[in-house]
């Protein structure tokens, strides 16, 4: 199933919420760095849509989606998410 989310995510180049999902599910399955890199493609996708609604539900996504909340602690959040003020 992971599979299909991946080849499903690579086809919608431009959808930064299905790479959230399998950061989801990486993060889920204690797999921190594959999280991180969809997290890194989830954010470069809402970059690219050039919209401050995009880089809103983009900040919002992460913030809510409870799957990410054992990330938090990691460097590498506030590196993804400087901006994003994180309440725990």
């Amino acid at each position: 199933m992971l599979a299909k989310l991946i080849a499903d995510a690579r086809k919608r180049a431009n959808d930064f919420e299905a790479a959230i999902v399998i950061a989801e599910v990486h993060a889920a399955r204690k797999e921190t760095d594959r999280a991180f890199e969809w997290l890194r493609t989830a954010r470069q996708r809402a970059e690219k849509q050039d919209s401050s609604m995009s880089r809103w539900v983009f900040n919002d996504s992460l913030q809510v989606a409870p799957f990410l909340k054992p990330l938090h602690s990691d460097p590498r959040w506030k590196a993804l998410t400087p901006e994003l003020t994180v309440f725990d």
